[in-house]
């Protein structure tokens, strides 16, 4: 999906550099969490896809303004542990 059509979607009309700006911001967060000498560091986020999305797209959320630090850190929580619990599919190759 383009960048694009997910600010679109909310009705968030930004600038090309405005968009760049968040999809920079979100990238520097997924780094910094998956960087093993950071702080922040989640062991497996780069092997956890369903994670590393809502990583992400909590990110955008809270880039853009349209969540408190909480609320993420509250949504990223729930995330978390509910993948935990949840078997992992094998892949299909």
């Amino acid at each position: 999906m383009r960048r694009g059509v997910a600010f679109k979607f909310r009705k968030l009309r930004l600038t090309e550099k405005e968009q760049d700006d968040v999809v920079m911001a979100v990238l520097a967060n997924y780094l910094e969490h998956t960087d093993r000498k950071s702080p922040h560091y989640v062991p497996g986020l780069t092997r956890n896809h369903e994670l590393a999305f809502a990583l992400c797209y909590v990110a955008t959320h809270f880039v853009l303004d349209l969540l408190s630090q909480e609320q993420a850190a509250a949504i990223l929580e729930f995330c978390e542990e509910r993948l935990e619990r949840t078997p992992r599919r094998k892949s299909r190759k």
